[in-house]
Order: C-alpha cells, then sequence, then structure tokens
C-alpha cells in the first residue's frame, strides 16, 4: 500500500511539474515586434560594387516571421540593398536574430538585436568572392 501511494504520489508531482513548465512563454520564439517594414539609418556601400556601378542600394524593406518556423524571421533582402527576391533567414533566440547567407559568390553573415519594438541594430560583414571583407553596424527604425 506503501509503495502504490509512493508512485501515485510520484505521478501527480510529475504532473504538476509539466503542466508548469508547459505555461512559462517560450522566450526562443520570434517576437512580433520583428514584423514590418524598417529603414536602416545609413546606406551600404557595397564593396563589390563594379566601378560604372552605383554601390550604394536601397535601405528599407520588410522583416516577417517565418509562417513555417516562428523561431526564425525572414528578412527581405531590400533591407541591406540586395535584390528584393532575396529572403534571409536568421534564426531567434529572445530578441537576438542571427543570419547567415550566401549571395552570389558573397557571403553575408551577421546578427540583429531587436532593442525595442521600433529599433534593430545590426552587426554583420559581407565577405566578397576575393576574400575582401566590410564590417558594417547600422540600425534599422520602423517605418510607420
Amino acid at each position: 500500500m506503501k509503495n502504490k501511494i509512493i508512485a501515485l504520489l510520484g505521478v501527480l508531482f510529475a504532473f504538476i511539474s509539466l503542466s508548469f513548465v508547459s505555461c512559462q512563454d517560450d522566450k526562443s520564439l520570434a517576437s512580433e515586434d520583428w514584423n514590418g517594414s524598417w529603414q536602416l539609418n545609413e546606406d551600404i556601400n557595397f564593396p563589390q560594387a563594379k566601378n560604372n556601378e552605383n554601390p550604394t542600394k536601397s535601405n528599407s524593406g520588410t522583416i516577417q516571421i517565418d509562417p513555417n518556423d516562428n523561431r526564425q524571421i525572414i528578412i527581405n533582402g531590400d533591407l541591406f540593398g540586395l535584390y528584393s527576391s532575396l529572403k534571409i533567414k536568421a534564426k531567434v533566440v529572445t530578441t537576438t536574430a542571427s543570419f547567415e547567407e550566401t549571395i552570389g559568390k558573397d557571403k553575408m553573415k551577421g546578427t540583429g538585436v531587436l532593442v525595442n519594438k521600433d529599433k534593430i541594430n545590426f552587426n554583420f560583414t559581407i565577405t566578397t568572392e576575393t576574400n575582401q571583407v566590410e564590417s558594417y553596424k547600422r540600425t534599422a527604425t520602423r517605418i510607420k
């Protein structure tokens, strides 16, 4: 009888523990605050621009939570001055997104920190096919 009571209490304790854990917020989910239209505070002059090409591109675009994975966001390429069909996927842990994308023969790698619902700080590098590396720190503000 004593063993049955101990087993029953153990099962009850496990059930209560699981119920408590499942009620807590999942901090790894992307916040709705990422969604929207954003604009960088400063242009990005791309190191790989050809001599006759304007190295300064668009600096506004959209970010949305990936509908297939709410732990990822999708950054529209326009935000970084890239072509609009490019979608940069970034993994999100709380307020920090990490991304690494190959664009043609170049590589873009960095992070974005959601400071508040209207501000993101981006730190990233672009490495060209000739291993030229440019580092950037940019702030994006929400377009209202």
